[in-house]
Order: structure tokens, then sequence, then C-alpha cells
């Protein structure tokens, strides 16, 4: 069904969110919006008639953790609705905006924190090829990723609470090990930091309302690359304040 051209009147207080966002970066052009307020749904006859008209007021792109708390604020304080954005390769309308509203794009925050044996810490917008290209030079590799790697992004792989390819060996990321930690930014007039470990750096997220909050940064487990694993790094290393369950052996082809 195609989209009409014209853009409909907001519901929602855009001047009053510009105001309060201030120098945060916005997009609002008509085509980019619809663009990246569209996943893979249409892969659906039933989803594809339910939300093929779904469109954002307003794209915010933050580049910095400062510039999530001040859309997340500003969007609770004005009642809009707020949808976090990855690379948008899932095939369930997940980041779809459903009533419109702000669509905050993660792919700026794409930084790898740190990284230690058998552990990374990384920004939800970091694409889950160039995160493995990273890793691989010290001999490590991501446990799981989506057939759709060269563009999915970590953020939108753990919110789409699923799993992937090296699933067979580690279950889905909702085992524990698998996601050791989530730095997440609070939908509140006053956002609060939480730093969530073990279950609960897993459990933030809702599977019964498939809600997601903005989250800053994420540590996941790592497996060391094929050529490494009968080397010295074949131990997991030490886990980072949690306990974590330690790498399979590896498989015998």
């Amino acid at each position: 069904m195609a989209l009409p051209l014209d853009p409909q009147p907001a519901p929602y207080d855009l001047a009053a969110f510009r105001a309060l966002v201030g120098d945060v970066p916005l997009v609002d052009e008509p085509v980019i919006l619809r663009k990246r307020s569209r996943d893979f749904f249409w892969y659906s006859p039933i989803l594809n008639a339910e939300l093929a008209g779904k469109s954002a007021d307003i794209i915010a792109v933050p580049r910095h953790e400062a510039d999530v708390i001040a859309v997340a604020s500003a969007c609770a304080r004005l009642g809009i609705p707020l949808t976090p954005r990855g690379a948008g390769t899932g095939n369930y309308g997940q980041a779809v905006p459903l009533h419109g509203g702000v669509l905050i794009d993660m792919s700026g925050l794409a930084a790898i924190a740190w990284q230690r044996p058998g552990q990374v810490r990384v920004g939800p917008g970091a694409v889950m090829s160039d995160l493995d290209a990273a890793l691989q030079p010290g001999g490590w590799e991501l446990r799981m990723h989506p057939s759709t790697k060269r563009k999915a992004t970590v953020g939108g792989f753990v919110a789409g609470g699923s799993g992937g390819v090296g699933s067979v060996g580690y279950g889905g990321l909702r085992e524990p090990g698998n996601i050791l930690a989530a730095r997440i930014v609070t939908l509140e007039p006053e956002p609060r930091i939480l730093e969530l470990r073990g279950d609960a750096g897993w459990n933030w997220w809702s599977p019964s309302t498939r809600s997601t909050p903005p989250w800053r940064s994420a540590t996941k487990r790592l497996w060391p690359t094929a050529s490494s694993r009968s080397s010295s790094v074949r131990s997991p290393g030490r886990c980072h304040a949690i306990s974590a369950r330690s790498p399979r052996p590896a498989r015998t082809a």
C-alpha cells in the first residue's frame, strides 16, 4: 500500500520537544521518517496490513548518553511515545512506532567501551559484523549472531530477544551468561541510569509487552575464534562482577 506523500499533523507538541532536547540531532524529512519507521514486517501480509501506514513524527539521533537522557526526559514530560531503533532488520514490526511520536535511532552509539577476556561492553548501535571484526584480532568473537549480522546492531538483536547462529551451543540470548549486564536509561521526567547485572541484565526487557527502554550499553559474553580455541585463550577468563556459564568445548567437524 502506498503511503501518502504529504505529512500529517503530529498530535504531539513537537515544538516543545525540540526546545527540551536542545542540540540533539533531529530528522523530520518525510521520506526518511517513513523509511526508518519500518522493518521487514511486510514479509507478512497480516502485519503489512496493520503496520504499513505507521510512522514516527520525528527522529532523534543521539551522539552520547546525555542525548539519550535528554530525549527520554522530554518524551516522558510531554507524553510522547518513544520507539528505539537499531538497523530495522527484524520481521515483526518491533521497530515500528505504533502511535507515532519519537523514534530514537541508536546507530550513533556504536563504540566499544572495553574488551576483556571473554567479555565486551559495547553501545547498542554497533553493527555485529563490525564488532566481530574488531574482536577477532585478539582471538575472540561473538557467541551468537543473527543471519542479518552484516547490518543488524547489538541493540536490535538484544531487544529482539531471540537467538541465532551459535544458539545450538549457547541457547537463546536469555540463557545465563550470554548477556552479562545492561546500562539502561529509564523513561521518566528525571531519567535514571540503571546498571543491571546477571539475570537483571536480561529481565529489563519485557516479552509480554515487547517494550524496550532506551539503553546505553550492554556487556556480552565472547567465545574464542576458531583459530584460537586450541590455544592458551581457550578459557573464557574471569567474570566481571557476575557469575556466568563458561563456554562449552569447541565442537569438532
